[in-house]
């Protein structure tokens, strides 16, 4: 079946439903979904991070998940209208220099 695993600071717990239907029952100006698997409260969200041809977002308790290619159009301009989160972008994404490899390291896949 549909179960989606819901993350707060006192736990989390597994309930029966899915993905569309959690985030309908969200309010949009405070969550956004970033992939197939995760919805994010958005001033959970330190800072974005644009690695080779990928974005990513930085949560507080510094964890972090990709931005599905399908959704990043969408998710920067929701976030974008957030000020308080920080956005790191290679000076020239299309031409990483050494030092610019090492700083945007993607551990994530």
């Amino acid at each position: 079946g549909d179960y989606v695993r819901v993350h707060v600071d006192s736990g989390s717990w597994l309930v029966h439903a899915t993905m569309k239907s959690t985030l309908d029952r969200l309010d949009p100006h405070r969550f956004v979904r970033i992939n197939r698997s995760t919805i994010v409260r958005i001033d959970f969200i330190e800072r974005l991070t644009h690695y080779y041809r990928r974005w990513a977002v930085r949560l507080f308790d510094q964890s972090e998940h990709s931005i599905a290619k399908s959704r990043t159009a969408r998710v920067l301009a929701e976030l974008r209208a957030d000020s308080s989160i920080t956005i790191d972008v290679p000076s020239n994404p299309a031409r990483l220099n050494e030092d610019e490899v090492k700083t945007t390291e993607n551990p994530l896949h």
